[in-house]
C-alpha cells in the first residue's frame, strides 16, 4: 500500500507537485530482520520529508481532499508541526553561540534569534501556518465558491489533526524551540476558533502539562501575538471572528468546545492562582525591565477582559480581593523612588495598571467590544450592549486592601514635589517652554497620573479617606492648581475632589477647614483670577469652584455649618461675590445670533446696577435679584435648581429655606418646645446681629435702618426655628 501511495504521489496533492525521486522500498527477503525494519522505516521517514517538502515549495498550495487524508496520518503531521516547532534537535542547534555574552544568556528565555534558523525552514514554517490557516484564502464565499470548498476542507483537516496537532504545539514555547511566533500563535488562533475542545483537552490533561505551557507562553509575553493568544485562551468570549469563521459562519463566541471542558480549564487556572503568577513577575527584580513592563500591560488586559466575561471571569477574579500580595507588589513598584530610567518607566507602567483596575472594580456593567460580531452595536438604538461587572463581588475586598497602602501613594505624590525641587537645586532651570507658554517645570505624567489615583479613591470612600489625607499634600494640591495654570488634565481632576470635598456627608468635616481656611484657598483662587495679567485656561477652572462655593454654602443652614458661617465672614469673599455673579451671568449668556459669526456676546445694558443689568439680559428666563435674609445677592438663573447648579452636580440640591423641619414632621411638638425654651433667646438675637453687621463691614455699635430690622427679624425666626430642631 505504501509503495502504490508514493507512486501516485503527483495526484495527491495537485499536478504542480514536481516529480520526485523514484526510490524503492527495500525489499524484506526472507524473515524481516531488526536492520530491515529500520532501514524501512528510515525510508518511510525520507520519503515523507521529501512529500511534504515538495508541496511546501509550491507558492500556493491549495487544499484538496488527498491532501486532508495524507496530512491526516500522524506521521506526516507530526513533521508538519516539527517544521513550526523547530527544536534543537531538528535544527543541529545546541541552545547557546560561541559569542553570546553572560549578560545575552540570562535574557535568552525572553529573546529568540531569527538568524538561528536557516531561510528554507523559516519558508517551510510560513507555509505551513498558511496551509493550516486559510491565510492564502483571501476570498469571500460569496466572491469564489472555491473559497467556500477550501475552508471546508480545511475544517476537515483541522478536525482529524487537532489532537496531534495541540500535544506538540505548545512545546514551541519552550527554551529549546525557535519557531516564529508570528508563525504558531495564528496556528492555535484557528484551532480555538473551528476546534477550541482540543486545544483545552489537550491543556487540562495534568496539572504540569498546563502550568508548563502556560508558564512558558508568559516567558514571551513581550510579543504581541503571544500576549493575544493568552488572552484568548484565557477569555474565549473574546476571539474575534477570522476568515474561516466567516466562510464556515461559525460563531467564535459559540465555539466548538464543551462547556465542562472550559470550566475543568477554569478550575486549574483558579487553583494555581494564575493572577497572582502573573503579578509575581512584575515585583521580581531579577526579570528584565521591559519584560516586567509587558507583564504589567498583558496583566490589566487580561483583568479587562475577564470582567467582562460572564463564564468564568468571576471565579479568576477572586485573588484580586483575597491575594494581598497582588495589590502590595504594585503599590510597591508603582511608588519606588529611582533614578533609573527604565525603572521610571516601569513604575509609570505599573501605576496605570493600579489606576485602571481600581476605576474597573468602580463600574456596575461594563461595555462589550464593539469589534465582536454579536455584541456590536444595535442596529436600532446604536447602542452597544453591556454585561455585569464581574468584579463586583471582589470591589470591597480589593478597596480595602488599596486603603491600606493609601498613605504610601500619598507619600509618593509628595515625593514627587521634593524630586523636582532637588532637581531644580541641582540644575539652573527646568523651564519647559511650549508654543504659545512656558512652565517652570514639568507637571509629569507619572504625577497626573498619581493624583488620579488618589482622586478614585477619595470620591469612593470619602469620609474614611479624607482623614488619612496629609495635610502637606491637600496644601501641595491647592499650589498646583495656580503653580500650572495650563495643565487642564490636572485642573479637572482636583476639581473632581475639591467637589467631592465639599459634598462630603459632614459638612463640617476637617479637609473642609483646612481646604478653605488653612490653606487659603479662596482668597488665593480670587486674587489669581482678579490679576488681569494672568491668563491661563484655570481661570475658567475657578470660576466654576467659586460658584461651587457658592451653591454649597446656599444648601446649608447658617447657624450648623462651617462653610456659610465661614463666608459670611470673609471679607475677600463678600467683596467678589457681586464680580462672581456678573461673570457667571455672562458665562450663560446665549450667543446673538445676528454676531454669531464673530462670536460676539450679547451686550449688557448700559446702567452700572446689578439689578438692571441682569433685567437687561435678553434669551433666559427673568434674573430678577433680591437680597435674602442673610444680605446675599440672590439671582435664580445661576442658583440651585437653575440648569447651571445642574451642570456643576448640584442636581436635587436646595436652597436653604430659613427653617429646617423637625425629625417627626410635626409642627405641634416643635411649637410646645418653643415654649419652653424661651430662656436665653435674646442673647441669641444679640448676637446674630453683631455677626451681620461684622459680616457687611459695618461697626457692631451702629444704628440699623428699618430695612436691616426687618432683615433681623426674618433672620431671628430661622435662627429661632433651627436652635429649636438642635435642641430637639
Amino acid at each position: 500500500m505504501e509503495t502504490e501511495l508514493w507512486d501516485s504521489h503527483p495526484n495527491i496533492l495537485c499536478s504542480s507537485v514536481p516529480p520526485m525521486s523514484t526510490d524503492k522500498e527495500p525489499a524484506a527477503a526472507g524473515t524481516s530482520s531488526a536492520k530491515t525494519l529500520v532501514e524501512k522505516e528510515k525510508w518511510k521517514n525520507e520519503r515523507y520529508e521529501k512529500l511534504l517538502h515538495a508541496t511546501l515549495s509550491l507558492d500556493e498550495p491549495k487544499i484538496t481532499q488527498n491532501m486532508v487524508e495524507m496530512f491526516s496520518k500522524p506521521e506526516m503531521c507530526s513533521k508538519m508541526i516539527d517544521l513550526l516547532v523547530l527544536d534543537n534537535e531538528s535544527l543541529a542547534f545546541d541552545g547557546k553561540n560561541a559569542n553570546d555574552s553572560e549578560n545575552t544568556l540570562n535574557l535568552f528565555m525572553y529573546e529568540r534569534d531569527p538568524s538561528a534558523v536557516p531561510d528554507q525552514q523559516i519558508r517551510f514554517s510560513y507555509m505551513v501556518m498558511c496551509i493550516l490557516t486559510g491565510t492564502k484564502n483571501e476570498l469571500s464565499a460569496a466572491e469564489d465558491p472555491e473559497a467556500l470548498i477550501e475552508a471546508d476542507l480545511l475544517q476537515k483537516l483541522l478536525a482529524k489533526t487537532a489532537p496531534i496537532i495541540c500535544d506538540r504545539i505548545f512545546d514551541s514555547f519552550q527554551e529549546s524551540s525557535h519557531g516564529s511566533f508570528y508563525h504558531i500563535c495564528p496556528v492555535i488562533f484557528s484551532l480555538l476558533t473551528v476546534q477550541a475542545e482540543s486545544v483545552y483537552l489537550a491543556l487540562t490533561s495534568s496539572n504540569h502539562a498546563m502550568k508548563s505551557s502556560l508558564t512558558s507562553m508568559l516567558n514571551f509575553v513581550h510579543y504581541t501575538d503571544v500576549s493575544s493568544l493568552l488572552i484568548y485562551l484565557i477569555c474565549p468570549n473574546s476571539i474575534k471572528p477570522t476568515n474561516i469563521s466567516r466562510l464556515l459562519g461559525v460563531n467564535s463566541h459559540e465555539s466548538t468546545y464543551e462547556r465542562n471542558t472550559l470550566w475543568k480549564f477554569y478550575r486549574k487556572l483558579s487553583a494555581w492562582n494564575f493572577l497572582s503568577e502573573i503579578v509575581q513577575r512584575i515585583g521580581d527584580k531579577s526579570i528584565p525591565v521591559f519584560h516586567r513592563a509587558a507583564v504589567a500591560e498583558f496583566f490589566v488586559h487580561l483583568v479587562m477582559n475577564l470582567a467582562r466575561d460572564t463564564n468564568g471571569g468571576e471565579m479568576l477574579l477572586q485573588p484580586l480581593g483575597h491575594c494581598p500580595e497582588i495589590v502590595a507588589t504594585l503599590v510597591s513598584v508603582s511608588c519606588d523612588k529611582t533614578s533609573d530610567r527604565e525603572e521610571q518607566e516601569l513604575r509609570l507602567k505599573v501605576l496605570e495598571v493600579l489606576l485602571q483596575i481600581t476605576e474597573l472594580s468602580i463600574e456596575n456593567d461594563i461595555l462589550q467590544d464593539p469589534s465582536l460580531s454579536q455584541n456590536g452595536a444595535d442596529e436600532q438604538s446604536g447602542m452597544i450592549p453591556s454585561v455585569p461587572n464581574q468584579m463586583a463581588s471582589v470591589k470591597e475586598y480589593l478597596h480595602d486592601m488599596i486603603e491600606s497602602h493609601f498613605q504610601s501613594m500619598c507619600k509618593a505624590l509628595i515625593n514627587t514635589s521634593h524630586e523636582q525641587r532637588n532637581s531644580q537645586n541641582l540644575q539652573d532651570s527646568l523651564v519647559v517652554k511650549y508654543s504659545a507658554y512656558q512652565v517652570h517645570a514639568p507637571f509629569t505624567y507619572y504625577r497626573l497620573t498619581l493624583v488620579r489615583l488618589l482622586r478614585v479613591c477619595l470620591c469612593s470612600r470619602p469620609e474614611r479617606l479624607f482623614d488619612e489625607l496629609p495635610r502637606e499634600l491637600s496644601r501641595l494640591l491647592c499650589n498646583w492648581l495656580l503653580l500650572f495654570p495650563e495643565n487642564s488634565f490636572y485642573h479637572n481632576e482636583f476639581m473632581k475632589i475639591f467637589a467631592r470635598t465639599l459634598k462630603i456627608k459632614d459638612s463640617n468635616h476637617e479637609i473642609v477647614k483646612v481646604l478653605l481656611q488653612k490653606n487659603k484657598l479662596i482668597s488665593s483662587l480670587i486674587d489669581y483670577y482678579q490679576e488681569e495679567s494672568n491668563k491661563g485656561q484655570v481661570k475658567a477652572q475657578i470660576l466654576y469652584m467659586l460658584n461651587m462655593i457658592r451653591l454649597m454654602a446656599s444648601s446649608l443652614s447658617p447657624s450648623h455649618h462651617f462653610l456659610p458661617q465661614f463666608l459670611k465672614s470673609h471679607t475677600a469673599w463678600r467683596e467678589f461675590l457681586p464680580k462672581l455673579l456678573e461673570d457667571t451671568l455672562r458665562l450663560i449668556e446665549p450667543w446673538d445670533e445676528k454676531t454669531a459669526e464673530s462670536l460676539k456676546v450679547v451686550e449688557y445694558a448700559k446702567s452700572t446696577s446689578m439689578e438692571a443689568r441682569m433685567q437687561g439680559m435678553q434669551g433666559i428666563n427673568p434674573l430678577n435679584s433680591e437680597i435674602d435674609p442673610n444680605g446675599d445677592i440672590v439671582v435664580s438663573g445661576i442658583n440651585l435648581g437653575s440648569k447651571f447648579a445642574d451642570e456643576l452636580g448640584f442636581e436635587g440640591y436646595f436652597e436653604f429655606s430659613g427653617s429646617e423641619p423637625s425629625e417627626f414632621g410635626s409642627t405641634n411638638s416643635k411649637k410646645k418646645k418653643k415654649k419652653k425654651k424661651r430662656k436665653g433667646k435674646k442673647s441669641t438675637q444679640k448676637n446674630l446681629q453683631e455677626s451681620i453687621s461684622s459680616g457687611n463691614g459695618e461697626d457692631s455699635q451702629a444704628q440699623t435702618s428699618p430695612s436691616e430690622k426687618s432683615t433681623l427679624q426674618s433672620t431671628h425666626c430661622a435662627a429661632k426655628s433651627c436652635e429649636d430642631d438642635a435642641l430637639d
